[in-house]
C-alpha cells in the first residue's frame, strides 16, 4: 500500500543532492536515455529504458514531469541521469520516497503548454520546463501545480511567473558570461577570422549571446566575422563557410546541444582543419574526449547537467 502526505525533508535532500550529482557525472548517461533516432512524434511522452522501477512497499509517491527539447544528446541524457540519480536515492530514507518521472519533448513555448496539459492530465504534481511563458504560468497556477524552469528568460517573464505561488523559480548558468568566455578564448588564441553560429532568433537564452559578442568584438576591430543563425544541419553550414572563406580560423556557437556540435566537429575533421581552427561552444558532443584530443573542439562551457538538480530539490521540498 502506498501512503500519500506531505512533510518537509529539505535538509536531507540537500545532502543527497551532492552524492546524486557525483553519481550522474561519473555514470553512463546513455543508460538512462531514450532511443536516439529522434523520430518520435512531437508531443509523445518519451519513455525511458532504466534499471530502476517503482519499488514495492510503503512509500511517498510523487510524479514530476520534465519537459526538454528531446532526449538524444549528451546534455539531455545528462539531465535524465542527474534527476534519476538524485531521486533514486530517496527510497533509502527511513521514510522512503519514490518519484515517477514523466519525460516530455517540446520545441516551443506553445508546444510546451500542450505538454504541460498532458502532464497535468497524467497526474503530475510538479513540472520542470525548458520554456516559460505567461500562458504556461497561468495554466499551471490555475491547476495548482508546482513549476520551475531551468534556463534563462527575460526578466519580465520571470517576474510574471513569480506572481504565482506555485512558481519555484529558476536555476541556470550565467549565460552571458559563458558567451563572453567562449569568444574571448578564440581572441586569446589569436583567431582573427571568426564564424559565429546560433539558433534562429526567438530563443532568449541563445539571443542574449549576440549582443555580448557584438560588444566584445567592438573592442577588437581587427577581427573579421561571419554570422549564421538557423536551425539546419551544422555540417553543411560549416562546410559551406569553410569553402567560401578558407581563412576562417575560429568558430564560436551558442550551443553544441542536439546535433549542432556534432556537425561542426564533423566539418572541421572532414576539412582536416583540427590544427588551424579553434572551436568554442557550450555543452558536449557524444565523445568529448576524442574531440579535445584531436583538436576538433578546443573550449566549452558546461554545467547544465548539475544546475537542474537544485530545481528538483525545490520541487520535492514543495511537495513534501
Amino acid at each position: 500500500m502506498r501512503r500519500y502526505y506531505r512533510r518537509k525533508k529539505f535538509n536531507i535532500i540537500v545532502c543527497l543532492i551532492l552524492a546524486a550529482v557525483l553519481l550522474a557525472g561519473c555514470g553512463n548517461t546513455a543508460g538512462e536515455g531514450t532511443g536516439g533516432d529522434g523520430s518520435r512524434e512531437t508531443g509523445q511522452q518519451d519513455s525511458t529504458e532504466s534499471d530502476y522501477n517503482l519499488p514495492e512497499g510503503t512509500y511517498h509517491l510523487y510524479t514530476i514531469a520534465f519537459i526538454c527539447y528531446g532526449y538524444m544528446d549528451e546534455l539531455s541524457l545528462g539531465y535524465q541521469s542527474t534527476l534519476t540519480s538524485l531521486t533514486n536515492q530517496l527510497y533509502y530514507l527511513d521514510d522512503p520516497v519514490a518519484v515517477e518521472w514523466l519525460w516530455y519533448t517540446a520545441y516551443s513555448a506553445e508546444e510546451c503548454l500542450l505538454r504541460c496539459r498532458e502532464a497535468v492530465g497524467a497526474g503530475a504534481d510538479a513540472v520542470m520546463t525548458l520554456y516559460l511563458s505567461y500562458e504556461i504560468s497561468d495554466y499551471l497556477n490555475d491547476e495548482q501545480v508546482w513549476f520551475c524552469s531551468y534556463t534563462e528568460y527575460p526578466p519580465e517573464t520571470e517576474s510574471y511567473c513569480a506572481g504565482s505561488p506555485y512558481y519555484l523559480g529558476t536555476v541556470h548558468e550565467n549565460i552571458s558570461l559563458a558567451a563572453e568566455e567562449r569568444l574571448q578564448y578564440l581572441l586569446d588564441a589569436g583567431c582573427r577570422h571568426i564564424l559565429l553560429i546560433g539558433l534562429p532568433e526567438g530563443l532568449y537564452n541563445h539571443d542574449i549571446c549576440w549582443p555580448v559578442w557584438e560588444n566584445l568584438l567592438g573592442k577588437n576591430r581587427a577581427v573579421e566575422t561571419w554570422e549564421f543563425r538557423g536551425n539546419v544541419d551544422r555540417l553543411e553550414v560549416v562546410e559551406t563557410y569553410l569553402e567560401l572563406h578558407p581563412m576562417i580560423d575560429g568558430i564560436c556557437d551558442t550551443t553544441a546541444a542536439g546535433t549542432y556540435g556534432e556537425g561542426v566537429v564533423a566539418a572541421i575533421r572532414e576539412a582536416g582543419r583540427q590544427d588551424s581552427i579553434v572551436y568554442a561552444t557550450a555543452g558536449l558532443v557524444t565523445d568529448p574526449v576524442s574531440t579535445f584530443r584531436d583538436g576538433s573542439m578546443d573550449f566549452t562551457t558546461v554545467g547544465a547537467h548539475a544546475s537542474i538538480a537544485p530545481m528538483a530539490v525545490l520541487a520535492l521540498n514543495a511537495l513534501m
